[in-house]
């Protein structure tokens, strides 16, 4: 991955709306574009907004409106979770910012759906050992 010194003209930040999400909630990045000599917002300037989660990274490309501000709902791939790292950079820089971060919780179970013929009904006090097998993407 390309790193180096860049120095823009201006930068983003980046803010999640929450510190935890649970399964298919949609994860909402607010920030601005500030220019870099003024510390003025920006309008209509490119951004990446950058996430990171278990050592990878991928970027969202956005556009501050008129007033440098700016609003991204991510909604995860199914299968990722685990402690996000968020940052929003001008489209040149590459580097991992952390400006903010959030957790992601999900857990999948197997079988998802009973299969027929296969459904069994325990009774609570009945004794009889039930196996489930839990995921944690």
């Amino acid at each position: 991955m390309d790193s180096g010194i860049t120095k823009s003209e201006y930068f983003g930040t980046a803010q999640a709306d929450r510190d935890s999400y649970s399964n298919d909630e949609v994860i909402v990045i607010t920030g601005q574009a500030v220019t870099r000599a003024t510390g003025n917002p920006r309008p209509n300037a490119a951004l990446k907004i950058g996430f990171s989660t278990r050592g990878f990274r991928w970027f969202k490309e956005v556009t501050a409106r008129r007033r440098g501000n700016y609003r991204y709902e991510y909604r995860p791939t199914l299968g990722l979770s685990g402690r996000f790292i968020v940052w929003a950079a001008h489209p040149d820089v590459y580097d991992l910012i952390r400006q903010d971060e959030f957790d992601l919780y999900r857990m999948y179970c197997r079988p998802s759906r009973a299969i027929s013929g296969c459904q069994k009904r325990i009774p609570w006090d009945s004794g009889s050992i039930c196996t489930i097998r839990v995921t944690r993407p």
